[in-house]
């Protein structure tokens, strides 16, 4: 064989190899950051669980939204504008999506996170059945308001989350 040839077969083995690594970093780094979320999740895992069993919900779909909505803080406060005020705790619920499924509180004890556990996972499970279990739909709704359409980047990123859960 020929200098050349040996060269570009070792350069080409190189990449190959980097390329493998590569993956290999990836796939630890998701795999970190499922422990991460799920360690700082622990306190309130009994929550969800109590949560899923009373809504037949599955504890992975919860676990992806808490993920989505605050990346499992339950003091996360994000405002959605005006007339829609701030979003708050673990499943990012708004105070009048709380008021629907029967909350009676003042707003900030949406950080409580039992209250908040149990705001969204109602709200989730209307949503299910308005929607006849279509997820996607209901996911779009949660996150979107009833009325609008479907938020693609939402609905994609909480699946992405949900998928790396069920694992």
């Amino acid at each position: 064989m020929k200098k050349k040839t040996v060269g570009w077969l070792i350069l080409g083995g190189g990449i190959i190899t980097l390329l493998l690594f590569r993956t290999r970093v990836a796939q630890a780094v998701k795999d970190w950051e499922v422990r991460l979320f799920l360690n700082r999740l622990s306190p309130y895992q009994f929550i969800v669980t109590d949560y899923a069993d009373q809504y037949s919900l599955d504890e992975n779909l919860i676990r992806a939204v808490i993920w989505k909505e605050s990346s499992g803080h339950p003091n996360a406060k994000r405002w959605e504008g005006e007339g829609y005020g701030y979003s708050r705790g673990l499943m990012g619920v708004l105070y009048a999506t709380a008021l629907q499924v029967g909350f009676t509180g003042k707003p900030d004890d949406l950080f409580d996170p039992e209250t908040n556990i149990y705001c969204g996972t109602a709200y989730l499970r209307w949503q299910l059945d308005r929607y006849g279990e279509d997820v996607e739909m209901a996911l779009s709704a949660y996150n979107a308001g009833t009325y609008t359409p479907i938020n693609k980047y939402y609905v994609d990123k909480v699946l992405e989350y949900y998928a790396r859960l069920t694992k």
